[in-house]
């Protein structure tokens, strides 16, 4: 409902509702009456009703006309109206869940009263009054637990974003967090910055997990018009006046970005499904290559560590050398020679760029970060065997779920 293709398709689907329900009356209860006393009266009755239902006919006609002449919803940032907007997020916690399916539970028996009073037999005498009563005091009661399934809500909230989670963009973004960011969230993003003690409302901790929780749209809403305290006044400054609306979408992923390393370097995991951001790949019989366009491959991109005996043409996987535009001589394989690729990565997994020389990784077919060997670390690939065992093993587990994650 957030682009005027589905605010037109809605409407659509609305007016088809209504023909539904003229043609259930007309077949169950005027068609009907044609058999008993009074025919001409009936007749009349279904006559009108037919013309109504025409002209509803005909307004569904037009609807979907409009839509052919419509740009689909894919191709337009939607603007949502509603100050909620539906999310999964509580179902996580198991208290709250319960707290949802006894909600779920008192509205599911709601429904069966208003059910038993259009399809039964208690349309007339106390049923008629009793039912609704009680319907409605179902609905009360599941009301507050229904709730939870909705979250505030921003006009933005289902923008995505158009940066498609390129290394690029992650180190521009990069680049503008010091200046922008860093005198209240900290340079590590954990909210201790210079000026955080001088706040009312100390600054997020841009390293937690909750991160995710948090759609781009939003996170694009605040940087945009930034954040109210609790007494009105703001506690994040918004940006529109000082960042373009493309430095504020960059500073997102890096934001992104710098947290998954954080969780990385700290746990050894990434808290949520991370996709691996886009760069150019040089692979020989290919154009344009990206890690995007060589989905259904894992990929083993390896850092800076020419003539290692890496398996530049196994079947099971494509090997990406990542060179940080440095020459390598003798390789004939993929070749990402991007600096911004290294530092994304770098990033990604919470190292410096000078010490992510020799870190090796793979990507799983579905473009997610899936496994991370540093330098040294125990269990490295170096043995081919065991490279292709964890590959096998990535095809073998695939993620299950991804809500939450950052794909492009």
């Amino acid at each position: 409902v957030g682009t005027a293709y589905g605010r037109v398709a809605a409407a659509k689907l609305g007016l088809l509702a209504v023909l539904l329900g003229f043609a259930a009356v007309n077949r169950y209860r005027l068609a009907p009456a044609l058999r008993r006393t009074a025919p001409d009266a009936a007749r009349r009755r279904l006559v009108r009703s037919i013309a109504v239902q025409t002209g509803f006919g005909l307004a569904a006609v037009l609807a979907a006309g409009l839509l052919s002449e419509l740009p689909p919803s894919l191709h337009e940032q939607p603007l949502w109206p509603f100050a909620f907007r539906p999310s999964l997020v509580t179902m996580a916690e198991p208290e709250l869940a319960a707290e949802v399916w006894t909600g779920i539970a008192w509205g599911a028996a709601a429904a069966c009263l208003l059910a038993g009073l259009a399809w039964g037999r208690l349309r007339r005498g106390p049923g008629l009054v009793l039912l609704p009563a009680a319907a409605a005091v179902l609905a009360w009661f599941a009301q507050p637990h229904l709730s939870l399934l909705l979250v505030e809500a921003y006009p933005t909230s289902y923008y995505a974003s158009p940066t498609n989670f390129a290394a690029t963009s992650i180190m521009r973004g990069a680049g503008l967090y010091p200046a922008n960011c860093a005198s209240c969230h900290g340079d590590s993003g954990r909210g201790d910055g210079p000026a955080a003690a001088s706040l009312a409302v100390p600054p997020a901790d841009l390293t937690a997990a909750h991160l995710w929780e948090h759609a781009d749209g939003e996170m694009f809403w605040w940087l945009t018009h930034g954040i109210p305290a609790p007494d009105g006044t703001p506690a994040m400054p918004g940006f529109a006046a000082v960042l373009s609306p493309d430095q504020r979408w960059t500073l997102i992923d890096a934001v992104r970005a710098r947290n998954a390393g954080t969780a990385q370097r700290e746990t050894g995991e990434w808290p949520r499904p991370v996709a691996a951001p886009e760069f150019p790949l040089a692979c020989p019989g290919q154009d344009q290559a990206t890690p995007e366009t060589m989905r259904g491959r894992v990929l083993y991109l390896v850092a800076g560590l020419p003539g290692a005996g890496l398996p530049a043409d196994d079947p099971a996987l494509t090997t990406v050398l990542l060179t940080r535009g440095k020459p390598a001589p003798g390789w004939t394989g993929c070749v990402a020679s991007d600096p911004a690729a290294w530092d994304a990565l770098a990033l990604l997994t919470g190292q410096t760029p000078d010490g992510f020389r020799g870190t090796r990784l793979l990507v799983d077919a579905e473009g997610w970060l899936r496994t991370v060997k540093r330098p040294g670390a125990a269990g490295a690939w170096n043995d081919p065997a065991t490279l292709r065992t964890d590959v096998q093993t990535l095809r073998d587990h695939p993620l299950a779920a991804v809500a939450g994650g950052h794909h492009h």
